[in-house]
C-alpha cells in the first residue's frame, strides 16, 4: 500500500497505530511495516546483488523488517550456509537472492522473524520497484 501522511511520529509508531486500527475494525492482527519514499529509493539503489550481473533480477527479493535487528542476532544467522540462497542484512532490510525458488527457500519471513526477533514481510524485486514507481507518482 502506498499512502501520504503529514504525521510527525516515527514509522514504527505509525505502524502500531495502523495495526491497532485494523484490529479495532476487523478484529484481526496484522503486522504493518512502513518505508518512506526516501527509504524505498535507498533500498532500490543499494541492493548489493545488483552489482553481480550473473544474478537474475527475477530471483531477487527484499525482506522488510519492522526494525533494525540486534547485531548479535544478525551475526548468529550468518554462521550457516544456506546455499544456493544468499542474503545480506543492511539495517532493516534483508536482500535475498534465491536462484531456485523463493517458495522453497529456508530464508522465509518465518525464519527471519524467529532468528532476528522482528516482524518481516518479503516482496520480490519487481514489486519493490513497482512500489517505488507508484510512490514517485503520488
Amino acid at each position: 500500500m502506498v499512502f501520504r501522511t503529514d504525521t510527525k511520529i516515527s514509522n514504527l509508531e505509525l505502524a502500531k497505530k495502523i495495526e491497532n486500527a485494523i484490529f479495532k475494525k476487523y478484529n484481526f492482527e496484522v503486522p504493518v511495516i512502513i518505508r518512506s519514499l526516501e527509504a524505498l529509493e535507498k533500498i532500490v539503489t543499494q541492493n548489493p546483488f545488483l552489482k553481480n550481473k550473473d544474478f537474475n533480477t527475477e530471483k531477487l527479493h527484499v525482506t522488510f523488517l519492522s526494525e533494525t535487528p540486534l547485531p548479535a542476532n544478525v551475526k548468529n544467522i550468518k554462521i550457516t550456509d544456506y546455499s544456493p540462497d544468499k542474503f545480506i542484512v543492511i539495517e532493516s532490510e534483508v536482500f535475498l537472492h534465491c536462484p531456485e525458488s523463493y517458495g522453497e527457500t529456508k530464508l522465509s519471513n518465518n525464519f527471519f522473524e524467529k532468528k532476528l526477533k522482528v516482524s518481516a514481510t518479503t516482496r520480490n524485486w519487481k514489486t519493490v520497484n513497482k512500489l517505488l514507481e507508484i510512490a514517485n507518482n503520488n
